[in-house]
Protein backbone atom coordinates (compact mmCIF):
# COMPACT_ATOMS: atom_id res chain seq x y z
CA UNK A 1 0.00 0.00 0.00
CA UNK A 2 1.45 3.29 -1.13
CA UNK A 3 0.59 6.75 0.10
CA UNK A 4 0.51 9.22 -2.78
CA UNK A 5 0.61 12.94 -2.02
CA UNK A 6 -0.94 15.05 -4.80
CA UNK A 7 0.90 18.20 -5.86
CA UNK A 8 0.04 21.24 -7.97
CA UNK A 9 1.17 19.19 -10.98
CA UNK A 10 -1.43 16.46 -10.33
CA UNK A 11 -3.81 17.77 -12.97
CA UNK A 12 -6.60 16.12 -14.96
CA UNK A 13 -5.46 14.97 -18.39
CA UNK A 14 -7.00 13.17 -21.38
CA UNK A 15 -6.61 9.43 -20.97
CA UNK A 16 -8.52 7.39 -23.54
CA UNK A 17 -10.77 8.10 -26.53
CA UNK A 18 -12.59 5.66 -28.83
CA UNK A 19 -11.55 7.85 -31.77
CA UNK A 20 -7.81 7.89 -31.07
CA UNK A 21 -7.47 11.68 -31.08
CA UNK A 22 -8.99 13.31 -28.04
CA UNK A 23 -11.92 15.70 -28.75
CA UNK A 24 -10.64 19.24 -28.26
CA UNK A 25 -12.60 22.42 -28.96
CA UNK A 26 -11.53 26.02 -28.72
CA UNK A 27 -13.73 28.30 -26.65
CA UNK A 28 -13.59 32.03 -26.04
CA UNK A 29 -12.56 32.74 -22.49
CA UNK A 30 -14.45 35.13 -20.28
CA UNK A 31 -12.85 38.41 -19.23
CA UNK A 32 -10.61 37.96 -16.18
CA UNK A 33 -10.61 34.14 -16.31
CA UNK A 34 -7.83 32.60 -14.26
CA UNK A 35 -8.10 28.85 -14.83
CA UNK A 36 -4.96 26.77 -15.31
CA UNK A 37 -4.05 23.79 -17.48
CA UNK A 38 -5.88 20.70 -16.24
CA UNK A 39 -8.61 22.52 -14.30
CA UNK A 40 -12.34 22.10 -14.84
CA UNK A 41 -14.02 24.89 -16.79
CA UNK A 42 -17.69 25.73 -17.08
CA UNK A 43 -19.97 27.68 -19.35
CA UNK A 44 -19.90 31.37 -18.44
CA UNK A 45 -22.43 32.54 -15.90
CA UNK A 46 -22.07 36.20 -16.93
CA UNK A 47 -25.45 36.33 -18.68
CA UNK A 48 -26.92 35.11 -21.95
CA UNK A 49 -24.52 37.20 -24.09
CA UNK A 50 -21.54 35.34 -22.59
CA UNK A 51 -22.91 31.78 -22.76
CA UNK A 52 -20.44 30.92 -25.56
CA UNK A 53 -17.48 31.70 -23.26
CA UNK A 54 -15.80 29.57 -20.59
CA UNK A 55 -14.53 30.43 -17.13
CA UNK A 56 -13.04 28.65 -14.14
CA UNK A 57 -15.36 26.56 -12.04
CA UNK A 58 -16.70 28.67 -9.20
CA UNK A 59 -19.03 25.91 -8.07
CA UNK A 60 -19.49 22.41 -9.36
CA UNK A 61 -22.16 23.64 -11.70
CA UNK A 62 -24.35 21.81 -14.14
CA UNK A 63 -22.57 23.48 -17.03
CA UNK A 64 -19.22 21.64 -17.11
CA UNK A 65 -17.59 22.17 -20.51
CA UNK A 66 -14.39 20.22 -19.96
CA UNK A 67 -10.80 20.44 -18.81
CA UNK A 68 -8.56 23.36 -19.77
CA UNK A 69 -5.92 22.42 -22.34
CA UNK A 70 -3.98 25.63 -21.58
CA UNK A 71 -3.81 28.40 -19.00
CA UNK A 72 -6.28 31.26 -19.36
CA UNK A 73 -4.87 34.59 -20.49
CA UNK A 74 -7.49 36.67 -18.66
CA UNK A 75 -8.34 38.46 -21.91
CA UNK A 76 -11.91 38.47 -23.20
CA UNK A 77 -12.57 36.19 -26.20
CA UNK A 78 -9.07 34.67 -26.37
CA UNK A 79 -9.52 31.18 -27.85
CA UNK A 80 -8.43 28.47 -25.39
CA UNK A 81 -8.26 24.71 -26.14
CA UNK A 82 -10.61 22.70 -23.94
CA UNK A 83 -10.64 18.90 -23.72
CA UNK A 84 -14.35 18.17 -23.98
CA UNK A 85 -16.31 16.68 -21.10
CA UNK A 86 -17.66 14.15 -23.56
CA UNK A 87 -19.28 11.14 -21.82
CA UNK A 88 -17.59 8.80 -24.34
CA UNK A 89 -13.99 9.66 -23.40
CA UNK A 90 -11.94 9.11 -20.27
CA UNK A 91 -9.72 11.40 -18.26
CA UNK A 92 -6.98 10.59 -15.79
CA UNK A 93 -7.01 12.42 -12.48
CA UNK A 94 -6.11 12.22 -8.82
CA UNK A 95 -8.57 10.58 -6.46
CA UNK A 96 -8.43 11.40 -2.77
CA UNK A 97 -9.27 8.59 -0.40
CA UNK A 98 -8.32 4.93 -0.15
CA UNK A 99 -8.47 3.26 -3.57
CA UNK A 100 -10.51 0.05 -3.74
CA UNK A 101 -11.57 -2.22 -6.56
CA UNK A 102 -15.16 -1.27 -5.71
CA UNK A 103 -14.40 2.31 -6.85
CA UNK A 104 -14.45 1.07 -10.44
CA UNK A 105 -17.99 1.46 -11.77
CA UNK A 106 -19.00 3.86 -8.99
CA UNK A 107 -19.97 7.52 -9.33
CA UNK A 108 -18.28 10.30 -7.35
CA UNK A 109 -18.12 14.06 -7.01
CA UNK A 110 -15.25 16.39 -7.88
CA UNK A 111 -13.67 18.60 -5.25
CA UNK A 112 -11.17 21.44 -5.42
CA UNK A 113 -7.92 21.70 -3.45
CA UNK A 114 -7.31 25.45 -3.27
CA UNK A 115 -3.80 25.00 -1.82
CA UNK A 116 -2.64 22.99 -4.84
CA UNK A 117 -5.12 24.55 -7.32
CA UNK A 118 -6.25 21.14 -8.62
CA UNK A 119 -9.56 19.36 -8.99
CA UNK A 120 -9.75 15.74 -7.86
CA UNK A 121 -12.19 12.84 -7.69
CA UNK A 122 -13.54 12.80 -4.14
CA UNK A 123 -13.95 9.15 -3.16
CA UNK A 124 -15.71 10.22 0.04
CA UNK A 125 -18.57 11.91 -1.84
CA UNK A 126 -20.99 9.73 -3.76
CA UNK A 127 -24.12 11.59 -2.69
CA UNK A 128 -27.05 11.71 -5.09
CA UNK A 129 -27.19 15.19 -6.53
CA UNK A 130 -23.44 15.79 -6.38
CA UNK A 131 -21.91 13.01 -8.49
CA UNK A 132 -20.27 14.16 -11.71
CA UNK A 133 -18.02 11.28 -12.84
CA UNK A 134 -17.84 7.50 -13.10
CA UNK A 135 -14.54 5.83 -12.18
CA UNK A 136 -13.56 3.35 -14.91
CA UNK A 137 -10.11 2.18 -13.80
CA UNK A 138 -7.44 2.51 -11.13
CA UNK A 139 -4.47 3.76 -13.15
CA UNK A 140 -1.05 2.19 -12.66
CA UNK A 141 1.19 2.66 -10.71
CA UNK A 142 -1.72 3.23 -8.28
CA UNK A 143 -3.37 0.10 -6.93
CA UNK A 144 -6.23 -0.94 -4.67
CA UNK A 145 -5.32 -0.20 -1.07
CA UNK A 146 -3.25 2.88 -1.91
CA UNK A 147 -4.03 6.13 -0.18
CA UNK A 148 -4.88 8.62 -2.94
CA UNK A 149 -3.59 7.94 -6.46
CA UNK A 150 -4.77 8.13 -10.04
CA UNK A 151 -8.00 6.89 -11.56
CA UNK A 152 -9.53 7.04 -15.02
CA UNK A 153 -13.03 8.50 -15.15
CA UNK A 154 -15.82 9.54 -17.50
CA UNK A 155 -17.99 12.59 -17.03
CA UNK A 156 -21.62 11.73 -16.33
CA UNK A 157 -24.04 13.58 -18.58
CA UNK A 158 -26.82 13.26 -15.99
CA UNK A 159 -26.94 13.09 -12.25
CA UNK A 160 -27.81 9.62 -11.05
CA UNK A 161 -30.55 10.94 -8.75
CA UNK A 162 -34.22 10.20 -8.94
CA UNK A 163 -37.08 12.59 -9.69
CA UNK A 164 -36.51 16.21 -8.72
CA UNK A 165 -32.84 15.65 -7.76
CA UNK A 166 -32.00 14.38 -11.23
CA UNK A 167 -30.25 16.97 -13.38
CA UNK A 168 -27.78 17.54 -16.18
CA UNK A 169 -24.07 17.86 -15.40
CA UNK A 170 -22.61 18.93 -18.72
CA UNK A 171 -23.06 22.04 -20.81
CA UNK A 172 -23.18 20.41 -24.24
CA UNK A 173 -24.17 16.78 -23.67
CA UNK A 174 -27.63 15.88 -22.43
Amino acid sequence: MADYTPSSGSIMLPYRSPWGAFPTRHFAENNGSSFKLGQLVMQSTQGSTSAHRVEEMSTLSTAIVGVAGADATGTLDTQIPIWEANPNVEFKGVAKGTLASSNVGSAYAFAYDSTKAIYYVDLATATVGSVRCLVTEIVSPSAAGDSNGYVAFKFLSEDMGEGSTRGHNLAYYK
